[in-house]
């Protein structure tokens, strides 16, 4: 789209992203990519579930501070989260974040993944 400008960073394997970030494991999985939120040009992940607090990442919010664009491209890894920042050179008001998980990965070949837009951004 035109004017659209896209960045990305890798956030690191989600399993160790959870052991970090003492972060329990539910039925179901996809913790991890479930809480990750962007406020005020830092990213959150969640801390309980049962009060829905949220702790600081380290991963991401360097590149935050990051000129849109200027960082495009990341090599996929199985299990890897990515942070997705997506604005417009001639909107200055349109940014919106979204975070990918890899679910598979052929090298050389294809990648799929999970996908959310992050609220709070």
């Amino acid at each position: 789209e035109g004017g659209r400008l896209g960045a990305i960073a890798d956030l690191g394997n989600s399993n160790d992203l959870a052991g970090k970030y003492n972060i329990a494991k539910r039925v179901g999985g996809g913790e991890v990519l479930s809480s990750i939120q962007v406020r005020n040009g830092k990213t959150f992940i969640v801390k309980t579930y049962d009060s829905l607090t949220y702790q600081e990442m380290t991963e991401g919010t360097a590149f935050l501070g990051v000129m849109p664009g200027t960082v495009a491209h990341a090599r996929a890894a199985m299990g890897h989260l990515y942070l997705v920042r997506i604005t417009d050179q001639y909107d200055s008001s349109f940014k919106k974040f979204v975070v990918l998980l890899v679910t598979s990965h052929v090298a050389g070949d294809n990648v799929t993944f999970r996908w959310r837009t992050v609220p709070g951004a």
